[in-house]
Formats: structure tokens, C-alpha cells, sequence
């Protein structure tokens, strides 16, 4: 059912990629607004439990999973 809502966007859920924001830079991935799975830094794709993903730099992309009431709020 999970998977069914990732693949049928805009309902459920959804995978976004936003910004790491200026009130995250420098904390770890894991603790950003919203459900952070992965980070992208440069061209390396890194998990939110990678150690290399701390601190969240100027330039991060955080890939979250998100429902579409959530996407709205994201910082």
C-alpha cells in the first residue's frame, strides 16, 4: 500500500526534494523538518543515518517522504 502511494503522485504519499534550510544547516540530517530519507550533497546520494549527512551544509538537498497536507508546510 506504501509503495502504491509513492507511485501515484499526489495522493498519499509522495517523495519531495527541498532545500536544507537555514535553520537546519549545521544539525543532522535525521533532524530536519519533516521525514528525511536520504540527503544529496554535490553528486553523492547519502541515507539520513549516513554519519557523513552531519552537519547539513549550505548546498544540501534533503529527500523526504511527505503526504500532500505536509509538503505545504515544509520550512
Amino acid at each position: 500500500m506504501v509503495i502504491s502511494d509513492l507511485l501515484d503522485r499526489g495522493r498519499g504519499l509522495d517523495l519531495i526534494e527541498r532545500p536544507a534550510g537555514e535553520s537546519e544547516l549545521g544539525a543532522p540530517a535525521r533532524d530536519a523538518a519533516g521525514t528525511v530519507i536520504a540527503l544529496v550533497r554535490g553528486n553523492e546520494v547519502l541515507a539520513a543515518s549516513d554519519p557523513r549527512a552531519t552537519p547539513l551544509t549550505r548546498g544540501d538537498r534533503l529527500i523526504l517522504v511527505s503526504s500532500l497536507d505536509q509538503s505545504a508546510s515544509q520550512p
